[in-house]
């Protein structure tokens, strides 16, 4: 069975926590004394490290998450971007999500789209989100997308991110991730390559999931947790 990691509030640093005004104060000292004794809060979900690239069709999706995507990949397609394939992550509980990658064609930029469906309880709720990302030859990863705001601790130094609401058309956000890489060199933007693609992406998700785990934000699911987890799995309708 493989591993699988969840965010924890728990895992925050105790800073991050006393200094989250959009929580009240109990719930912030609550959560301090849970953190204290290692009362972690059980799992709605959780999600194994990229091992593979295994990519689905298309066709084969749930009807909501295939129709959102193609709408997605039709308003793209025209800013320069080709259809690579789609892949489905490896999650467990509530929460499923199928990513749609588009190459642009000078091979600057790797655009993905994401179906995802989360769950709390009996409520779940689906959304689709897009970000452009392009990579630079020193390892600084220049991303625009679309989400909430990502806390400080969450972003390491080689990351620059920019997120705007969800509502945002991806055909702006592929205009404004343009316009941050006019002001960087071209010779500093790390190619896309023309072969082994997805092998070139699985090595960049693997390094992804390292920055994931330097958070410190995640912890590992026990083998009970995981059972439990994969009793209530669902998907898409």
């Amino acid at each position: 069975m493989a591993d699988y990691y969840t965010s924890d509030v728990t895992q925050k640093p105790y800073s991050a926590i006393f200094n989250d005004a959009s929580c009240p104060l109990p719930v912030r000292l609550l959560i301090v004394l849970r953190k204290a004794v290692g009362w972690h809060y059980a799992p709605s979900y959780a999600r194994a490290a990229p091992g593979s690239w295994q990519p689905v069709e298309m066709a084969t999706l749930p009807a909501s998450a295939r129709q959102g995507l193609e709408s997605a990949v039709a308003e793209i397609e025209p800013h320069g971007f080709r259809f690579f394939n789609v892949t489905k992550s490896n999650t467990i509980g509530l929460q499923a999500s199928y990513n749609c990658v588009l190459v642009a064609d000078d091979r600057e930029t790797v655009c993905t789209i994401t179906a995802l469906r989360s769950g709390l309880k009996t409520l779940s709720r689906s959304t689709f989100v897009a970000s452009l990302r392009s990579d630079l030859a020193d390892g600084t990863m220049v991303l625009t997308g679309c989400g909430p705001k990502l806390p400080s601790y969450f972003i390491r130094p080689h990351q620059k991110i920019e997120l705007f609401p969800e509502s945002t058309p991806i055909s702006e956000l592929a205009l404004r991730h343009r316009e941050r890489l006019r002001t960087i060199a071209s010779q500093r933007v790390a190619m896309v390559p023309s072969e082994d693609i997805a092998d070139y992406l699985l090595a960049r998700a693997k390094r992804d999931w390292e920055d994931f785990m330097a958070t410190g934000m995640f912890r590992k699911l026990s083998d009970q947790e995981i059972a439990r987890l994969i009793d209530i799995q669902f998907d898409f309708e």
